[in-house]
C-alpha cells in the first residue's frame, strides 16, 4: 500500500484514523491499494512464464514455520520466506533450515512494526536491524524487502532502494491471516479462481496473535491443497528470483 504523506501528516490521520468504525478501516485498506504499475515496487512476475511465487510473512516461529517446510519439502516446492528479524535472532535453526532445503529469504523488518508511524531514520534502523539479523544467522544478505503489513510511502521505498533492496509486495492476498474461523477452503477457493502466471501469493507462516482471528492453522491445512491445485493448473511455484528472472 502506497500512502504518499510526509510522516508527521501519517501520524496525524493515523490518529484521526483510530476513531473510526473498524468496518471503515477495513474496506479503506483496499480502496487505497494501487493495482498499476509502480516504478520502484514489484508486485508479479512474467506473465508468459508458467510459473508463480508462494511467499511467507511475519516468520520464523516454531508454531508454524517448521509444519510449512514439511510441505513444501514433501511437494519439492521452493518458496520466499520474508523474515522478521527479532524472531530470527530467536530462532535461527529455523532460518537455517530454510535455507537449507533451498527456499529464499527477503527482509521483513526488525520488529514488524508500521512503518508509517516512523521517521526515515526509524525506517532506516528497522531494515538494517532486520538485515543484521539475518545476515548474522544465515550469512546471506536479501535482495527482496516488504514492508510489514504492505504498508509504505516515498520514504519507505527511496530507503529500502538505498539499502540495495528491491520491493516486493504481492497480487493475490489469501486473507489467511484474519479468516481461520471461515476456514481453509476460502484460501484454497480464491487461489483458484484468481491464480495465474507470474503471480505473488501472500501467506503467513507466524504464530497466533488474537484468539480465532491470525491463527495460521487455516493456512497449513489449504498448502498442500493450493500446491495442488496450481500443479493441476500447470503452475510451477518457485522462488521470487526464480520468477524475476527474465527469459
Amino acid at each position: 500500500m502506497n500512502i504518499s504523506l510526509s510522516p508527521k501528516k501519517v501520524i496525524h490521520s493515523l490518529k484521526k484514523a483510530a476513531s473510526l468504525p473498524s468496518t471503515v478501516l477495513r474496506y479503506s485498506y483496499f480502496l487505497v491499494v494501487r493495482s498499476r504499475p509502480e516504478p520502484g515496487v514489484i508486485r508479479h512476475g512474467f506473465p508468459y512464464k508458467r510459473q508463480m511465487a508462494l511467499t511467507f510473512d511475519d516468520g520464523p516461529t516454531p508454531n508454524f514455520t517448521p509444519a510449512v517446510l514439511d510441505v513444501l519439502k514433501a511437494y519439492n516446492v521452493k518458496a520466499t520466506f520474508f523474515l522478521v528479524g527479532k524472531f530470527v535472532k530467536k530462532y535461527p535453526e529455523i532460518c537455517r533450515r530454510i535455507i537449507k532445503e533451498g527456499h529464499e529469504i527477503g527482509n521483513h523488518t526488525y520488529s514488524h512494526g508500521n512503518l508509517l508511524s516512523k521517521m526515515p531514520v526509524q525506517i532506516r534502523r528497522e531494515i538494517e536491524k532486520g538485515e543484521q539479523a539475518i545476515v548474522k544467522v544465515t550469512g546471506i544478505k536479501p535482495k527482496y524487502f516488504r514492508p510489514p503489513m504492505d504498508f509504505y510511502n516515498r520514504f519507505v521505498k527511496r530507503i529500502a532502494i538505498e539499502q540495495g533492496y528491491s520491493m516486493v509486495l504481492w497480487n493475490i492476498r489469501t486473507f489467511d491471516s484474519s479468516i481461520s474461523i471461515r476456514g481453509h477452503r476460502h484460501i484454497i477457493s480464491k487461489i483458484q479462481r484468481l491464480a495465474k502466471p507470474g503471480d505473488i501469493i501472500l501467506l503467513h507462516d507466524s504464530k497466533n496473535r488474537i484468539k480465532n482471528v491470525m491463527d495460521r492453522k487455516a493456512t497449513l491445512k489449504a498448502l498442500p491443497r493450493i500446491i495442488d491445485a496450481l500443479l493441476a493448473m500447470g503452475l510451477k511455484p518457485v522462488t521470487l528470483s526464480e520468477l524475476l528472472k527474465g527469459g
